[in-house]
């Protein structure tokens, strides 16, 4: 079944083949052991799309960077010099939580707790789809690590490029969500 859908996959954009390929990958590893010779407690799946994120931040940092690696012809293997760290793992956190979602005076509380739980996933999700729509960013899904109670933290290159992208992008969450919010909710 793998491969039947596997051959199914979109071919004309890398992002809609590589966003395919980790729903697939989610859909039949998500229960398979990473490891089978000892007590597993990561999924193929995570260990697959952790093994991605980095060697894409570590293939995007040798492009904004090449002089920080060194060729060894007689083993030919590619090494990172001394003092350079090539991923960066960036948090996001949302702070106010506990008053926005527990503020509530109604008698359908529970719906209404359930409402804006909801809507703060929805908007870790729309953070998190920045981040990928960025030019300079050009995460996938793969780079998310964790996303759930308020808070993300993804891999990403450690290039300059990206970081000014997140100080943008960082400006750009926090006017809207001053804007939407008046300061109950702000990102960290």
């Amino acid at each position: 079944m793998f491969i039947k859908d596997f051959d199914n996959l979109p071919n004309d954009s890398i992002d809609g083949f590589t966003e395919s390929l980790i729903y697939l990958l989610r859909k039949y590893t998500w229960c398979i052991p990473s490891n089978t010779m000892d007590m597993a407690n990561v999924s193929l799946f995570d260990h697959l799309k952790t093994t991605a994120a980095f060697a894409d931040c570590l293939y995007r940092y040798y492009q904004a960077n090449e002089s920080a690696f060194n060729w060894n012809n007689s083993d030919n293997k590619l090494t990172l010099k001394e003092n350079e760290f090539p991923v960066l793992l960036f948090g996001c956190d949302i702070s106010g939580i506990q008053k926005f979602i527990y503020n509530i005076s109604s008698k359908k509380a529970a719906s209404s707790l359930k409402g804006r739980s909801f809507y703060l996933q929805l908007l870790i999700d729309s953070i998190i789809q920045k981040l990928q729509l960025h030019e300079d960013v050009k995460a996938s899904l793969a780079h998310v690590v964790y996303s759930s109670g308020g808070k993300f933290y993804m891999l990403l290159p450690n290039t300059d490029a990206v970081k000014n992208a997140l100080i943008q992008i960082n400006a750009d969450v926090e006017k809207e969500l001053w804007e939407n919010f008046n300061g109950r909710l702000l990102a960290n």
